[in-house]
């Protein structure tokens, strides 16, 4: 009989933050399109250990999502409640999300295209652009959802007015 899921997770979590432990890099593939076009799928990643401490706004910080490694842009860091979260988001989704900021393993810092080439994301550029991008997708994420507000008002509105049928 095979190992259990939760085995094997836990197996693989254990040896990934060994090797990051010891300074090694990780390389990955990316399984998903959320962080397009910086992480193309097909491609890999390339992580280094960084503790949340480390980690400055416009990082793609890899961190726990239950039980798979997501890599997102850190938008904001925030102090609350004896504890520090990040807004993290990937840059071809609509909208972000809190997390834990003890959830994060280190950050990506190099990117491999599926046609072999290279993407540097230590450099003073990439990173410049990277909090360029941070603030951007911060202020697109904030503007939509204080326009869904009036949105889902307007539609209810509208729906007050409509009548109720004829007698």
């Amino acid at each position: 009989m095979g190992k259990g899921t939760e085995t094997v997770f836990a197996d693989t979590a254990r040896l990934l933050r060994r090797d990051l432990r010891r300074g090694t890099r990780v390389s990955l593939p990316v399984r998903s399109g959320s962080m397009v076009p910086y992480l193309v799928p097909g491609g890999n990643v390339e992580i280094e250990q960084r503790t949340w401490r480390a980690c400055r706004r416009g990082d793609i910080v890899v961190f726990w999502d239950g039980e798979r490694l997501t890599a997102h842009r850190l938008l904001l860091t925030f102090h609350r409640g004896g504890r520090w979260i990040f807004w993290e988001k990937g840059d071809a989704n609509p909208l972000g999300r809190w997390i834990d900021a003890e959830r994060v393993l280190g950050v990506v810092t190099g990117a491999w295209r599926p046609d072999g080439t290279r993407v540097d994301l230590c450099t003073r550029s990439a990173r410049r652009r990277g909090t360029t991008l941070a603030s951007k997708h911060l202020f697109r994420d904030v503007w939509s959802r204080l326009l869904w507000i009036p949105r889902e008002l307007t539609q209810w509105l509208a729906r007050q007015k409509e009548p109720v049928g004829s007698a």
